[in-house]
């Protein structure tokens, strides 16, 4: 019987590792978490995990094949991706049949995936939901400031707030068009809270639970001070976004609210479980229970009773020394 899971780009999620783990031991008293990753001499969750496993990175041409060689010999009954480089991989595998009878990746379709990871594709589902969304602008549209990200983008690396035209990029003004970039129109945090909601959907697509986190502080492209907040962005979720075509599983969508004018604008949206999402689950949205139950044991999982609002998260550094 698989019981087991592997835990992609495991890296220093030691917290995600650690609930995990609490949670399948709970199910399969004897399953274990696997921690997969590229470098896991230089992983901390790899370094104190009863099992972790180096693979290639979703991006190689290997990768599949390792992935399913692992899961056959490890007993693996679910896979789950940290970054958006394993969804893509195990979007694919799942298309062309690679991953193995008895084992489930823990991801939505893949037509929605795509519409996802392109920002202008995004935009699409965001007009499907009749919400409001920031639209990529054209040039003649541009009044600044503006803000400028990657139309493809996984991190915050070339996101950047263009105050005036002289602080566009050289490379960008010597493009006919803007490339892998897109431009938006800015909203300043003096205006606007930015929220991520920790969603999750059952295989029919249904909304089971959500739990708005208020991005207080990001620290390299990932949340570093949050607070859980049940306002009218948990409306706005439920009102616009019950049923979402292709969502299985986790999901963030984030958005901006205007906390006077109580306006609400759709930024984004992540097939795949947040940075955050330790947050949620200390606040009693299990999604990782719910995965379990769903994608290993069969069963329709159920919603929390209630989840705590008003609940801080203040991330700090640590180290393992060995």
């Amino acid at each position: 019987m698989n019981i087991n899971i592997l835990l992609l780009s495991a890296g220093r999620r030691v917290k995600l590792f650690q609930f995990l783990q609490d949670e399948l031991t709970q199910v399969y008293p004897g399953g274990i978490v696997i921690a997969a990753d590229a470098n896991p001499d230089w992983s901390a969750v790899c370094t104190m995990a009863q099992l972790s496993i180096k693979t290639p990175y979703a991006t190689d041409e290997n990768f599949a094949t390792s992935i399913r060689e692992i899961c056959l010999s490890k007993n693996i009954g679910l896979i789950i991706p940290t970054t958006d480089f394993d969804t893509n991989a195990l979007v694919q595998m799942v298309e062309e049949n690679m991953i193995p009878e008895g084992t489930k990746a823990l991801v939505s379709s893949k037509e929605l995936v795509l519409k996802c990871q392109d920002k202008v594709l995004t935009c699409a589902v965001f007009k499907d939901a009749n919400v409001d969304f920031l639209m990529p602008l054209s040039p003649e549209e541009f009044e600044f400031p503006i803000f400028m990200k990657p139309r493809y983008g996984y991190n915050t690396e070339d996101c950047r707030v263009i105050r005036e035209a002289i602080d566009l990029p050289k490379s960008i003004l010597e493009l006919e068009d803007f490339g892998d970039f897109i431009f938006q129109y800015y909203l300043s945090p003096d205006d606007f809270e930015e929220y991520t909601i920790d969603c999750y959907y059952t295989l029919k697509n249904h909304l089971l639970c959500a739990v708005p986190r208020q991005r207080v502080n990001v620290r390299g492209g990932e949340v570093a001070k949050a607070v859980t907040r049940r306002n009218e962005v948990y409306n706005w979720v439920w009102e616009n976004f019950a049923t979402l075509e292709g969502a299985k599983g986790p999901i963030t969508i984030q958005c901006f609210f205007h906390p006077i004018k109580k306006d609400i604008v759709a930024g984004e949206i992540n097939p795949r479980l947040g940075g955050g999402y330790t947050l949620s689950y200390a606040a009693g949205a299990n999604y990782l229970k719910m995965a379990i139950t769903e994608f290993m044991v069969g069963e329709t999982p159920l919603p929390p009773a209630s989840w705590k609002e008003e609940l801080r998260m203040l991330r700090f550094d640590d180290e393992i020394i060995k």
